[in-house]
């Protein structure tokens, strides 16, 4: 690992934390991901871009086993999805992440280098561990009612088609929070076919 602090996290409930990408100030968009610790396994909600490898910040977070599931299929929200074996994704979107463009290691780590100060671009090395290349995995489709029980809180999927067409906002009624990916935001893309199609 090269000791660049790519996450940094904020605890938003009981074993509930916000994570964010930190490796660069100047990056042009600010990306997010949640983790949910529950008494049996945690449930990750989205990887980013991957730049950084999440799997292992996440496994620095909780010792349970970690599922993942993306809100939709966009590239900053799948981009770390490479560094597990498996995700769940709302059913309508997996054409589209089985067709996403193939990145390999060393594009993310020039990228990444592209927003660092010349120090700490030095220290980025696409075989050190913080970043995958596209590769074949295992896509779980989910739907409208489906249930992650976590153990001692149960997460629902409620579809809300719009941003992408299979977009989902993941429901915590114990914690009372909805992760909505990009559903709530000033981005919604309505006006793209493939946002509706």
């Amino acid at each position: 690992m090269s000791g660049i602090k790519f996450f940094k996290n904020t605890k938003i409930s009981d074993n509930s934390y916000l994570i964010e990408a930190s490796f660069s100030d100047t990056f042009p968009m600010r990306v997010y991901c949640y983790l949910i610790v529950g008494s049996e396994y945690a449930l990750l909600i989205d990887t980013m871009l991957g730049v950084g490898n999440l799997k292992a910040y996440c496994e620095s977070l909780t010792d349970k086993p970690i599922k993942l599931v993306n809100t939709h299929a966009h590239g900053d929200h799948i981009g770390g999805n490479y560094h597990f074996d498996e995700c769940y994704m709302p059913y309508r979107d997996i054409p589209y992440f089985l067709t996403a463009p193939s990145f390999a290691k060393e594009m993310m780590a020039e990228q990444a280098k592209a927003y660092v100060d010349e120090d700490t671009a030095k220290l980025i090395d696409p075989d050190d561990g913080n970043f995958a290349s596209s590769k074949i995995m295992k896509v779980l489709p989910v739907k409208d009612g489906d249930i992650f029980d976590l153990g001692d809180r149960k997460i629902e999927v409620v579809e809300v088609g719009g941003h992408t067409p299979g977009s989902i906002v993941l429901i915590d009624d114990k914690a009372r929070i909805a992760y909505s990916g990009d559903v709530c935001n000033s981005n919604t893309l309505l006006e793209f076919k493939a946002s509706l199609s």
